[in-house]
């Protein structure tokens, strides 16, 4: 590989063999774990997407709209705001498989993408609002210029958690149906389909605060007991799981966080929620990591 050549274009993808790379992975870190650790610390902080992972190269305008004659149909098959409620069979089925069906209803959108489009158009989203989830700016933001100030007040923010809690590498997880523009809840809208669509004026924005020593933070007010830890199970991968947390007022992490988040629910029409996570899962194709930078 000359120099300034990048990773990528000294790889032969032709050449690529899952089980092959996977073998010999497993061997490395069985060899030497503090350098497979490492290794994988690196990759995964330099593979941290600030796009949703739809792919590269989508360009909404492009994409044929439905017939209008088939468009009432097209909508009533692929759109759909049912929640279960009531503990029934149905509902306990889909709690039970609620992995397989996010990834059900994830790989749907991403195989066929331009039908997506249809189905966030269908829903009443303008072309140039889904163009921004390609873009990597979730439906919940109206305009570049309100995501743009935001990103920007949380890139202060960062070094004020930092100070304030003792935590450090903290970052940003923007998550929730805004992101890829439906609801990972299994037990919204039809099972296997992404069809519960997100509406900004109701949803709310999302973000999970994660940093080294968040966990210990959390543990610590669990066994205090002074305040009400909130704790959510949350997708990591198709077999993993990773843990968010939550309290009620966000005094006791820190008082810019409690500030931040007053001002913010103030200025979104959905308002704004916090959960914290230690900075060591990893998250979604659904998911993505907000750039403060």
């Amino acid at each position: 590989m000359g120099a300034g050549a990048s990773v990528s274009e000294g790889f032969d993808r032709a050449a690529y063999d899952h089980d092959v790379v996977v073998a010999e992975l497993v061997k490395y870190k069985l060899e030497d774990p503090s350098k497979y650790k490492d290794m994988m610390d690196e990759v995964r902080e330099k593979s941290r997407s600030s796009k949703p992972a739809f792919g590269l190269g989508m360009v909404v305008a492009d994409v044929a709209r439905v017939p209008e004659e088939e468009a009432a149909a097209f909508k009533d098959k692929h759109v759909s705001t049912a929640y279960l409620h009531d503990d029934t069979p149905e509902q306990k089925e889909r709690f039970r498989n609620a992995t397989k069906i996010q990834y059900t209803r994830w790989e749907w959108a991403v195989k066929n993408t331009t039908s997506y489009v249809n189905v966030l158009r269908a829903a009443g989203h303008s072309d140039e609002n889904i163009q921004g989830i390609f873009d990597g700016r979730p439906l919940c933001w109206p305009d570049d210029g309100q995501w743009a100030e935001f990103k920007a007040a949380l890139g202060e923010l960062k070094a004020k958690v930092e100070a304030e809690t003792g935590w450090d590498h903290v970052q940003f997880v923007h998550a929730g149906s805004a992101v890829p523009g439906f609801s990972q809840n299994p037990c919204k809208g039809h099972r296997d389909l992404p069809s519960k669509i997100t509406d900004p004026s109701k949803s709310d924005v999302d973000i999970c605060i994660v940093g080294d020593g968040v966990l210990d933070s959390f543990l610590k007010l669990e066994k205090e007991g002074e305040v009400k830890v909130r704790r959510y199970p949350s997708t990591t991968g198709r077999m993993s799981k990773g843990m968010r947390f939550s309290v009620k007022g966000f005094s006791v992490l820190g008082e810019c966080i409690e500030e931040f988040h007053k001002a913010w629910s103030e200025k979104l029409a959905g308002g704004l929620q916090f959960t914290f996570a230690e900075d060591d899962q990893g998250i979604p194709g659904w998911e993505i990591f907000i750039p403060t930078e």
